[in-house]
């Protein structure tokens, strides 16, 4: 009789967000290896009607479906946004522990039991990349259970004192933490719990070169063009951003994502364009009709945020055959990617305006990512977990 092993994936993102982090990756990876996976994110409440961003609302309640979920990967992938009254958040009162670990029971669609009838209470893998579930180990029958920290959590602005608490418990309760950086699993290390590093990487699937010509709106863009792919937000180093506007004006800065807190005054420049949320299959044609991957993150504001990231836009620029420039930060250098480093604006215009005008050679970045593709990085983590992927083809 075949058999299908399942994983449960605790998200803070739905499935179809255009914000496509590890845990996609991961999960797509899994069931591209005969899985069945359900993919359960942060919950919708009542007050996300009342948001501005209505599509990301519509979208996150399409896979609501009265608690019935939706299906994805030829119906391989179970969606789930879960509905709520309301959610644990950093602030009072709803920060204290209880909604953490009960949240669910203000729910009149019974979670728990929708995940059951779904085909996931009994599980091989049961992962989380939050805190904010952490109840699963409890409601849902797994064989292994981990936490992905991929980011340093705590030099996030939103994240609050009783998250953390909560985090360190999820860690210590799980069978293994894996985090994307080494610097990160060093402090996690200090909680108490099993901790291992499982790095980012890319789909090579996601960057078939299947539509060579450009999108519309960067076609219409003139100049070269130096890319920046990726959530916007204060970690963004805007001042460096506007300095190298200034310094090449020739040069089209096209910045992929959604943005927040920009300042005002850069509006005003002809030669920076934001071109919104894309959806993640869009992105390599993006990427390949640029000439240059930038990553100007603001390490001297945010050197515990920064300093913790593996960033998963330098395997994709590399995927993609671009020269990258970036900051610095030791977690970067550790893994002696092929990039330009630079700081400050004159040295970061200065190796924007080399990368241009220079040879490059994508092979070297072809190279250095051969070992990070999601599918190899999904076998480390289940050899990390004692789950070889044995299973066979085809449905239970």
């Amino acid at each position: 009789m075949a058999f299908t092993k399942k994983a449960l994936f605790i998200s803070s993102l739905d499935w179809e967000s255009p914000i496509r982090v590890g845990s996609h990756l991961l999960a797509k990876s899994l069931v591209e290896k005969g899985w069945r996976v359900g993919f359960v994110s942060y919950p919708v409440t009542p007050l996300h009607r009342l948001s501005k961003n209505k599509e990301d609302y519509n979208r996150r309640k399409a896979q609501n479906r009265g608690g019935y979920g939706k299906y994805f990967l030829n119906e391989r992938l179970w969606s789930l946004v879960p509905w709520s009254l309301a959610v644990p958040r950093g602030v009072a009162p709803f920060d204290h522990k209880w909604f953490f670990n009960n949240w669910y029971r203000l729910s009149h669609q019974r979670l728990v039991e929708k995940v059951i009838k779904a085909g996931f209470g009994d599980v091989e893998l049961l992962y989380f990349d939050n805190p904010y579930q952490n109840f699963w180990l409890k409601r849902i029958s797994h064989k292994k259970s981990v936490l992905r920290i991929a980011d340093a959590n705590e030099g996030f602005e939103h994240f609050k004192s009783q998250e953390a608490s909560v985090e360190k418990e999820l860690s210590l309760r799980v069978n293994l933490t894996v985090c994307s950086a080494k610097k990160m699993a060093d402090v996690v290390r200090q909680w108490g719990g099993a901790v291992d590093i499982l790095p980012n990487g890319f789909d090579p699937a996601s960057f078939v070169d299947n539509s060579p010509s450009s999108p519309h709106d960067l076609a219409c863009i003139n100049g070269p063009k130096a890319i920046y792919v990726g959530s916007v937000n204060y970690w963004f180093d805007y001042q460096l951003l506007e300095g190298c506007a200034r310094r090449l004006p020739e040069v089209a800065f096209v910045i992929i994502g959604p943005v927040a807190n920009m300042p005002e005054r850069l509006k005003q420049f002809p030669n920076l364009h934001f071109l919104g949320r894309k959806a993640h299959s869009e992105l390599g044609a993006y990427m390949r009709n640029s000439d240059v991957g930038i990553i100007p993150f603001d390490r001297a504001r945010y050197p515990q945020l920064v300093d913790s990231i593996n960033p998963l836009k330098l395997y994709e620029y590399l995927a993609c055959g671009l020269p990258v420039v970036s900051v610095p930060w030791q977690e970067l250098k550790s893994i002696d990617p092929p990039v330009r480093y630079a700081e400050g604006v004159d040295q970061f215009a200065g190796a924007i305006k080399g990368s241009i005008s220079d040879p490059h050679d994508p092979a070297l970045g072809y190279r250095f990512i051969e070992s990070n593709r999601w599918d190899r990085i999904t076998e480390l983590l289940l050899s990390k977990l004692d789950l070889s992927n044995t299973c066979e083809e085809g449905l239970p």
